[in-house]
């Protein structure tokens, strides 16, 4: 459990840019974040290229597709709303969690699970450009923790019926990986 106001929860394998914290914190401190849930712009390794935001989309097995809003382009530009994030980097109030579902299991469906989560409780889930995060996808000795699509249908599947969201496409997107016929 946090000592602290504000809760900052990042994967051991994410850097962030120079100065981003502090800018955090006193984004925090001026009380803008009217307890929404607060994501950065991802940094690719080239160091230039960034995505803003996730357009909930099927791809891969993910609710996500990686997009880019021009509008977090510069450092300074003001915060805006972006429909979900990846979960590398995020951050919110600690008053404010709204947790995830305390059934979900080993890796993935957090994404944009989350993030409707909180504007089903009438909060946003805001990009902040100057909380910029480099995640090291590439894993020189592999993944260190399991990646079962199973375990990742069963969490969106609960995270969905949380929700009252329709499953559908998820059972259409997850149906070679669950042995089924797809749904018309």
């Amino acid at each position: 459990m946090a000592d602290t106001p504000y809760v900052l929860c990042i994967d051991s394998h994410v850097l962030i840019q120079p100065g981003g914290l502090k800018k955090l914190i006193d984004y925090y401190d001026s009380g803008l974040d009217d307890g929404n849930l607060l994501q950065g712009p991802l940094v690719y390794d080239d160091l230039k290229a960034i995505s803003t935001h996730f357009e909930l989309k099927w791809s891969n097995h993910m609710w996500g597709q990686w997009a880019t809003d021009q509008r977090g382009i510069e450092l300074d530009a003001e915060p805006f709303e972006i429909p979900a994030q990846g979960m590398g980097l995020f951050s919110c109030r600690k008053d404010s969690w709204l947790g995830f579902n305390p059934e979900f299991r080993g890796f993935g469906a957090e994404e944009g699970y989350i993030h409707e989560k909180y504007r089903q409780h009438g909060k946003k889930t805001m990009c902040l450009p100057f909380l910029r995060w480099l995640h090291r996808f590439d894993r020189p000795n592999g993944t260190t923790y399991p990646n079962n699509l199973k375990d990742r249908y069963s969490n969106y599947k609960l995270g969905f019926e949380e929700l009252g969201l329709d499953t559908k496409e998820l059972d259409n997107t997850f149906a070679d990986v669950m042995g089924w016929t797809r749904k018309g």
